[in-house]
């Protein structure tokens, strides 16, 4: 079920939420899909979605679950979206000193998670922080986007084919990568570097 077509210079990012049954687990899937369609970063996490999830979400009140970019055609802009883990939570947008309240979809009582899905498109150059405060007004989580620096040139080959870039968390907090070749824009998904819950 698509929950947020988010605007891009290269078109709409469709995030969607489904289900799926995996070696007897039910799981929570997020999903972005490129603006032609052709390209998707996909995170899914065993009910329920939480500490056990096998995703290191740990107690977070947050589930980072997708993040697309386009690397290959200016401007660089990447889309992140999560789902909010706990009831009556704000997700604000700290970027380049000024704040907003960050794009959030209602996500459907039968998906089993508290919260809405938090989205939104940024340079990929640009720092930016999120916070999640309570009903009171109290920051309860902050977690600053990772950056992504230069992609090496042969990611984004001249012709038909471009690559898929994937950053997922590697040993002692570092970050391991791949590349493959497609037919479709270029995609990213990566971690949100050092979140911190605060209790």
């Amino acid at each position: 079920m698509i929950l947020a077509r988010v605007a891009t210079p290269q078109g709409l990012v469709a995030i969607d939420l489904h289900r799926i049954r995996y070696f007897g687990h039910v799981s929570l899937c997020v999903r972005e899909t490129a603006p032609n369609g052709t390209s998707e970063s996909q995170s899914c996490a065993n009910y329920p979605v939480g500490p056990r999830s096998n995703q290191g979400i740990g107690h977070a009140p947050v589930w980072w679950a997708g993040d697309y970019a386009n690397l290959c055609v200016k401007p660089f802009v990447q889309v992140i979206g999560g789902v909010v883990l706990r009831p009556g939570l704000t997700a604000l947008l700290h970027v380049g000193g000024r704040v907003s309240r960050m794009p959030a979809a209602a996500v459907p009582r039968a998906f089993g998670v508290p919260g809405p899905l938090l989205y939104a498109a940024i340079d990929v150059t640009t720092p930016v922080i999120v916070t999640l405060r309570n009903a009171a007004g109290r920051t309860v989580y902050t977690a600053p986007v990772a950056t992504l620096g230069k992609i090496p040139s042969s990611l984004c080959p001249s012709g038909a084919a471009v690559s898929t870039f994937v950053i997922a968390p590697g040993r002692n907090g570092g970050y391991t990568a791949t590349a493959s070749s497609s037919s479709s824009s270029s995609s990213i998904l990566a971690v949100p570097k050092g979140s911190t819950t605060i209790p």
